[in-house]
């Protein structure tokens, strides 16, 4: 397995409020980690932290070089009037950067060394992104989610918008997805197909949930955090709670 990423005596308060102090975690490639704790114990924090949304008072945080991230908080944003392919569709922004990137370099003459080296990289982090066909990914994933691609966002529910939202967390590929309370708002249907995908994701998982069935379901290992602190117990979560009765 591949270290995808690594926070190193990380410390983080808001305020008088210490969140983390000199807390530890890796994350390795296909690992499903869940955060537990309790309420304000820095659960959503720590994925922020993760995805560069917030930065720690101390410590070090290190991705992977070139790894792709991306995050289904747990509020939904303020729905718009956009299509819902087009929200779904912006979760390739990144895709079609590199898509265009490379495009721009194939137009060079007599290209250097070091734009062949670059247009090596990116046509890897392409391919890993699922390919030159932006439309095929986005239209496969409205398809397996049943979304009307042409409805406004904000004509639909709760549920449905939620359902948006994992298509876009989704339609990207990317090495490591992070989910905020992802069975919020969620139909039966659709909890079985995120299950599903984290199942068979090639990347990791770090998620945060209340729901104990897809924690059981889906967790290799759990992150305790407690008073500042982060402590592993590796296995699922059940095996968590009979190691936790006998400390």
């Amino acid at each position: 397995m591949t270290m995808l990423v690594r926070l190193k005596e990380v410390s983080l308060a808001f305020g008088h409020q210490k969140i983390l102090v000199d807390a530890n975690l890796t994350i390795d490639s296909q690992e499903r980690v869940c955060l537990i704790g309790r309420n304000g114990a820095g659960k959503s924090s720590t994925l922020k932290l993760v995805t560069g949304e917030i930065e720690p008072d101390k410590g070090e945080i290190f991705l992977a070089p070139l790894i792709r991230t991306a995050m289904l908080e747990q509020s939904l944003k303020k729905a718009s009037e956009l299509r819902v392919r087009d929200v779904v569709a912006d979760g390739m922004r990144n895709q079609l950067v590199r898509i265009q990137s490379y495009q721009q370099l194939t137009e060079k003459n007599e290209p250097s060394k070091a734009i062949l080296l670059e247009m090596e990289k990116l046509e890897r982090m392409i391919e890993a992104g699922g390919g030159w066909s932006v439309d095929t990914q986005v239209d496969a994933i409205l398809s397996q989610l049943d979304l009307p691609p042409t409805q406004k966002l904000n004509t639909l529910s709760g549920g449905w918008q939620r359902r948006v939202a994992l298509a876009q967390t989704f339609v990207s590929k990317p090495d490591l997805v992070l989910l905020d309370e992802p069975t919020n708002n969620l139909d039966i249907n659709t909890i079985e197909w995120l299950e599903r995908e984290i199942a068979r994701f090639p990347g990791a998982a770090l998620f945060v949930t209340h729901d104990r069935g897809f924690m059981e379901r889906l967790a290799t290992r759990i992150i305790e955090i407690d008073r500042g602190s982060m402590r592993s117990w590796p296995g699922s979560y059940r095996k968590f709670l009979h190691e936790k009765e006998k400390t």
